[in-house]
């Protein structure tokens, strides 16, 4: 899905989102827009194969509500998130993303609440913060309440002095259980003993 110049009011709701480059792009080449964009219940998972950097949604534009969504299994969840009005993403699962959940270039106005972010150890930082002003991702479940653990998948001002700082706590000690439930994974289908058998890998939750 793509939509440039004057895109705003449009709501993109109950899809599936299977290995495109990019599966949602929104850029808004007016800065006199004013209207709302909605993401909401989406599976939005881009494997990464060969070369190719695959992005679940690269925004550029005016304001965004990112409900309720599940990204799994992509290389970025978001790209390019470079605008001064607010970005709302919430309620939202997000599963073994391999590279980044966001890179902050521009905009410091992104509201993070309420999402579970179940994190596959061996992964590089999820959030880069380079846009020059702290980011608040406190209310957010990580899976663990280990503040070394969480630091490992940040990115800013600890690590790099020109970057700016990530806000952490307060931590959500448990599962927020109004996001999405993720999806099975690895699901396979056999015939045992006359009957077909389904497996798959259990979730993480």
């Amino acid at each position: 899905i793509s939509g440039g110049g004057t895109f705003n009011n449009n709501i993109i709701c109950d899809n599936i989102f299977e290995n495109a480059n990019v599966s949602i792009y929104l850029e808004n080449f007016s800065s006199e827009i004013n209207g709302c964009n909605y993401i909401n219940k989406n599976v939005i998972t881009s494997t990464f194969q060969g070369n190719t950097e695959k992005v679940g949604i690269y925004l550029s534009m005016d304001s965004v509500f990112i409900e309720n969504n599940t990204f799994y299994d992509n290389l970025n969840c978001f790209n390019s998130i470079s605008t001064d009005k607010v970005i709302d993403i919430s309620q939202n699962v997000f599963l073994d993303n391999k590279n980044g959940i966001v890179t902050y270039n521009k905009s410091s106005n992104s509201v993070y609440n309420n999402n579970n972010f179940i994190i596959n150890n061996d992964i590089k930082p999820l959030f880069v913060n380079n846009s020059g002003k702290r980011i608040d991702l406190s209310n957010n479940y990580w899976n663990t309440t280990n503040d070394s653990i969480i630091n490992n998948y940040i990115y800013d001002s600890n690590d790099d002095p020109e970057l700016a700082p990530i806000t952490i706590h307060p931590l959500l000690e448990d599962y927020y259980i109004d996001a999405p439930i993720t999806p099975p994974l690895q699901v396979t289908k056999q015939y045992i003993d006359d009957k077909v058998v389904l497996s798959w890998r259990a979730n993480k939750e």
